[in-house]
């Protein structure tokens, strides 16, 4: 409502009721409306703004601007104009317990430096009205209370901030001592230590270390790992079906072997004594051939195969027949 409604349903209301001194309450009503003009016409242009400004706190502005103490009736118009724009926010709010007598605060105003003293009624209260100069100003008693709680809060938000980068920086620690020392104990049984060489934990003890760049694992050694198929190396998932030399060859003993691989298939590796490297000739399938088992290369160029005899010797066949045999050698 604006303040025109205001001042219309006011009237109204008061020859409604049919009361013996409605003239003297109209004149009550156009003096407010007097004062309003001269000294407060932003609440005249906007009767809202009263909502921010308490009751009693109004009154007692209207009185210092008019000189003396308000009459009845003119109680009565503040009143019926607060009745208008229901502020709910400033209405009074009753008290479980009764305001302890004396408690006040000073404050100064800003515009004629005179200190003044603030009951604790009016701490909530957006705007103060000073009794000197019959100025409104904003009550620095609120202000200071919003102030302590967003310092609370910020506060809060960085101690909160602190305890979450330090459990990070706990859970990074503690990751990276788990990846430096997963593969590091000692076992109860053995009480050797462990190790990693090309990814597999490994004691130490079954490790011969030439220096600290080379390691390597002894052959007469076996090492049980875990029986978890992708923690086993490749060369102990391979099946040996034998070795065999080959003295025919004119650079040396040349050794051949076949393993079982994974999935069916053969390989045929090539070596030489005195040396533990293999390299894979090629792959071999079982197949079946004159009441024989025979392993038949999976390359359809390679036209050799190999039977394994009952004496343990390794014949070597191509389509044109027999070609050698190979003898057998103890592995152990």
């Amino acid at each position: 409502m604006d303040w025109n409604e205001i001042k219309e349903s006011i009237v109204g209301d008061l020859h409604s009721r049919g009361l013996k001194d409605t003239e003297i309450r109209l004149r009550a009503l156009n003096r407010i409306e007097n004062i309003l003009q001269l000294y407060y016409a932003s609440y005249i242009r906007n009767p809202e703004k009263l909502n921010e400004i308490d009751k009693e706190v109004f009154k007692r502005g209207i009185s210092v601007r008019k000189g003396k103490a308000l009459s009845s009736a003119e109680h009565g118009v503040v009143n019926e104009i607060y009745e208008r724009i229901a502020p709910p926010l400033l209405m009074p709010v009753p008290r479980k317990k009764p305001l302890v007598e004396g408690k006040y605060k000073v404050c100064i105003c800003p515009n004629c430096y005179t200190p003044a003293k603030v009951t604790e009624d009016l701490w909530d209260c957006k705007e103060l009205f000073c009794p000197e100069c019959g100025n409104f100003m904003p009550n620095p008693i609120r202000e200071e209370k919003v102030l302590e709680s967003v310092g609370r809060m910020v506060v809060t938000g960085i101690l909160l901030g602190n305890i979450a980068k330090l459990f990070c920086g706990l859970f990074v620690l503690f990751v990276i001592l788990y990846a430096l020392w997963g593969c590091r104990g000692v076992t109860e049984t053995t009480g050797c230590s462990w190790r990693t060489i090309a990814g597999v934990c490994i004691p130490v003890d079954s490790v011969i270390c030439n220096d600290t760049a080379s390691c390597s694992i002894p052959s007469e050694k076996k090492i049980t790992l875990s029986t978890e198929k992708g923690n086993i190396p490749r060369e102990q998932r391979e099946k040996l079906l034998g070795v065999w030399a080959d003295y025919f060859n004119a650079n040396g003993e040349v050794l051949w072997r076949i393993v079982k691989k994974e999935k069916g298939l053969y390989a045929l590796k090539i070596g030489r004594t005195g040396t533990d490297e293999w390299q894979v000739s090629c792959e071999l399938i079982e197949a079946p051939n004159g009441g024989y088992t025979v392993y038949e290369a999976v390359e359809s160029v390679a036209e050799e195969y190999y039977r394994i005899e009952t004496s343990g010797g390794l014949s070597v066949f191509d389509r044109y027949g027999y070609i050698t045999t190979y003898r057998k050698i103890s592995t152990r």
